[in-house]
């Protein structure tokens, strides 16, 4: 008997309403023409609780195969009339990443009218100005996608979830508008963390007064974020202050700031590391020797080598 294509499985299971094999995902990636055309019928066919399980299996098929291609399949998917599949949706074109996928989360964050799909759709677009920022897109597409974020910030029916997701989206692109925005949330106690997160994802050093008073901060939360937004910095001025904050009276700050070194490298960093990784405290000891191997690219640190031991005597 000869086996069955894998996409004619697929549509007949999507139909059907069975269970989608993994390695039959696989089929979805780059339709075009026929096979779309037969995809979009059969797409219609099913219910929305199948409609949202397969583009949940696709989700974690793109997470594990950044080769596929599934963006006429999150087309679909963002137009359809569950805001379940439409979160489902935004949250795979923020895996993807594909251009082709850039105005459709615009639209999606713009105006969708479901809370959780807009939010997914916000953050995606995160994801875009990042690469706008980096690779030094059009200034029309970045003011583009600014506006959009702009005008779900000051949309006064946007409530704070979508009033965050917009300014963390936002602050990747390095113009006066989203530093404004970031220096006016920074005032305001319910948007102080977020735009924290923002300077980080900002990564300008003008971002470095504030972001050295919040790693003093009498709140360990502030104190974390400061942190990991000095990570995002990845600038080696920043590292001084976070190796004071191994010493911080909160275990969690602690982890954060040794976790951070792990990431940022370089002499400073590792000589504490390596202290920490010879203490007493089992809990930091063991922090600092993950952090160890995160700052020697991923291998596995067994112990302090001996050309790097101090004279214990």
């Amino acid at each position: 008997m000869t086996a069955e294509d894998p996409f004619d499985d697929l549509l007949r299971r999507l139909v059907s309403g069975g269970p989608i094999p993994i390695e039959s995902l696989e089929s979805l990636s780059g339709l075009e023409d026929a096979t779309l055309v037969r995809f979009s019928e059969s797409w219609g066919k099913c219910g929305p609780d199948q409609r949202a399980e397969l583009i949940w299996q696709v989700l974690g098929a793109s997470r594990q195969n950044m080769a596929l291609d599934f963006v006429a399949v999150c087309q679909i998917a963002a137009g359809d009339p569950s805001p379940v599949v439409r979160e489902q949706a935004f949250q795979l074109a923020a895996e993807d990443g594909s251009f082709e996928l850039f105005e459709l989360c615009l639209t999606g964050a713009g105006d969708d009218p479901d809370h959780e799909a807009r939010v997914a759709a916000i953050d995606a677009v995160g994801v875009f100005t990042l690469q706008a920022q980096v690779d030094e897109w059009p200034l029309s597409l970045q003011a583009k996608a600014q506006t959009v974020l702009l005008d779900q910030i000051h949309n006064p029916h946007s409530d704070n979830v979508i009033e965050t997701a917009a300014l963390l989206s936002l602050s990747y692109l390095t113009s006066p508008e989203s530093e404004s925005e970031i220096r006016r949330a920074y005032r305001e106690p319910d948007l102080h963390q977020a735009a924290i997160e923002a300077m980080g994802r900002n990564c300008q050093d003008l971002w470095f007064p504030e972001l050295l008073a919040e790693l003093e901060s009498n709140q360990a939360a502030y104190r974390i974020q400061a942190i990991l937004a000095c990570v995002e910095m990845e600038d080696d001025r920043l590292v001084p202050q976070i190796v004071e904050r191994v010493n911080d009276t909160s275990p969690e700050v602690q982890l954060a700031a040794i976790e951070a070194l792990g990431a940022l490298g370089g002499g400073e960093a590792e000589a504490r590391l390596r202290d920490l990784a010879r203490g007493a405290d089992p809990d930091l000891r063991r922090a600092a020797t993950q952090a160890l191997t995160e700052a020697h690219g991923g291998e596995e640190f067994f112990g302090i080598p001996t050309d790097f031991e101090d004279d214990q005597a």
